[in-house]
């Protein structure tokens, strides 16, 4: 069973994130902010970015101490942000995603990072 936590400003997308995951067999936490101690012992952090600019950079600086905590990083992006600009920002995610997106599209995507 993979672990996730969740990190998003936004309850409603939290909770349909961990609805969603959950009925695929994963267990979830959810956090309103990223922290290294709560990454840890998760497989997969899963940062719903809806802010623009200053939040991706900010989840770029954090993503170094997640990966080095053992978890993979799935990125959702704030609507109409740069794909290409955001790949090369948040070098360290293993899974940029970009909105609008399908949620069932995300968590295959998401459980396939640990096939």
């Amino acid at each position: 069973m993979q672990k996730a936590l969740i990190v998003s400003p936004d309850p409603q997308t939290a909770r349909m994130l961990t609805l969603a995951l959950e009925l695929e067999g994963w267990e979830t936490r959810q956090s309103a902010e990223t922290s290294v101690s709560m990454s840890r012992g998760m497989d997969a952090i899963i940062l719903d970015l809806v802010e623009g600019e200053h939040e991706v950079k900010a989840a770029a600086k954090g993503l170094d101490a997640v990966v080095k905590a053992g978890a993979k990083a799935v990125v959702i992006l704030p609507r109409g942000y740069d794909r290409e600009k955001a790949a090369k920002q948040l070098s360290k995610a293993a899974l940029i995603i970009a909105r609008p997106f399908h949620l069932t599209n995300l968590v295959k995507q998401a459980t396939e990072l640990f096939e």
